[in-house]
Formats: structure tokens, C-alpha cells, sequence
């Protein structure tokens, strides 16, 4: 597929391949270090959480179905919060590819249809295309060039379509700010979530 040359002069899928590309690399390795750093604190606390627990339950303070209960949870928690495949199973992929991609489809439809597999930009470069071919249309009707009606005509499809690409790139501004803060949001909450 060729890129498109839209108002901001290169093409959707240009800008948000880099961007997402960027981003998940910076989210992979927060979380890489994340991981590196906190697996043996994490394995330290379990085994001192399972001894005060056992202790509990040693002195009648604790039953043993609140102990096992306890302990499995705890382990499970720690499992997926130590594991980087589950989170990117789980949370990352569904969040970055999958919810937008399917959101993708339900604003563009028909009109911005794409093959799968391709990124979700490639549907902001579609529409942006078909507002240009909408262009060309209008200009092709209104090619004579004494006539004030095709002037006007000409004149309005060139605005409108102005106006169009300046609204669809703002809205690829905004997805892409969005994703940025969404993994800022993933970062700080699996932090955040180890820390507890």
C-alpha cells in the first residue's frame, strides 16, 4: 500500500507506526526493569507472607481455609504481575491492538475498510484519501473555467476538504496522545499494583 500524502504531509501510518512502535518499546523496558528489580523482593514477601500466615493459623488467630485462601491469591497476584507475557496477553495487546482496532471499524466502517492486519492508521490514511478522491470529483465536474457556478463549486469542495483533513488530523493527534497516556496509565498502575 502506498503511503498518503495527507494536510500534515506524511502519511497516518507513518506517524503512528513509529509513534505505537516507540511507545511499546518504552513500555516493554520499564516493565523488563520493573520485573529484574522486583521478582525478588516480591518472592522475599511471599515467603515472609506464607510464615506470618502459617504463624496465624498455628495460634488459632487465622483458620486454615482463610490460610489457603490467602496464600493461593497472593501467589496468583504475584504470578501475573512477575510474568511480562501475561501482562502483554492480557492488558497490553487487547488495549493497544485489539479495543482500538475494533473501535477503528465501528467509526470507519465501509468507508475506511481495510485487509487485516494492518494497522489501525491505515484507516485514518483511507478516509483521508477518500476526501481527496471527493476533490477530484468535484473538480472534474466543475472544470469549465468560464463559469462563476464551478468556480464556487471547485472553491467549496477545496475548503471543505481543507477543512476535513485539518478535523482528521487532529483526531489522529488526540488517538495518539491517548495511547500515550493509556500506556503512561498501564505503567504507573502495574507499579503501582506491585507496590501494594
Amino acid at each position: 500500500m502506498n503511503p498518503v500524502a495527507n494536510i500534515v504531509g506524511v502519511s497516518f501510518v507513518d506517524i503512528a507506526s513509529t509513534r505505537m512502535a516507540n511507545l511499546q518499546a518504552t513500555m516493554n523496558a520499564v516493565l523488563a526493569a520493573e520485573n529484574g528489580i522486583l521478582f525478588p523482593i516480591l518472592k522475599a514477601l511471599f515467603l515472609i507472607y506464607i510464615g506470618r500466615q502459617f504463624l496465624l493459623t498455628m495460634t488459632g488467630n487465622l483458620t486454615i481455609d482463610r490460610f489457603f485462601g490467602t496464600v493461593i491469591r497472593s501467589g496468583v497476584i504475584i504470578m501475573l504481575v512477575t510474568h511480562s507475557g501475561a501482562f502483554t496477553q492480557y492488558v497490553q495487546d487487547p488495549v493497544f491492538n485489539k479495543i482500538p482496532q475494533a473501535m477503528a471499524n465501528m467509526v470507519a466502517g465501509n468507508y475506511a475498510a481495510t485487509t487485516t492486519g494492518q494497522p489501525m492508521a491505515a484507516q485514518f490514511d483511507a478516509i483521508a484519501a477518500k476526501g481527496d478522491g471527493i476533490t477530484v470529483e468535484i473538480d472534474k465536474v466543475s472544470s469549465n473555467v468560464f463559469s462563476v457556478s464551478d468556480w464556487i463549486n471547485s472553491a467549496s469542495g477545496h475548503a471543505a476538504n481543507g477543512s476535513f483533513q485539518i478535523v482528521l488530523a487532529i483526531i489522529v493527534g488526540i488517538w495518539l496522545l491517548g495511547q500515550t497516556l493509556l500506556g503512561i496509565i498501564l505503567c504507573l498502575a502495574r507499579i503501582s499494583h506491585t507496590d501494594e
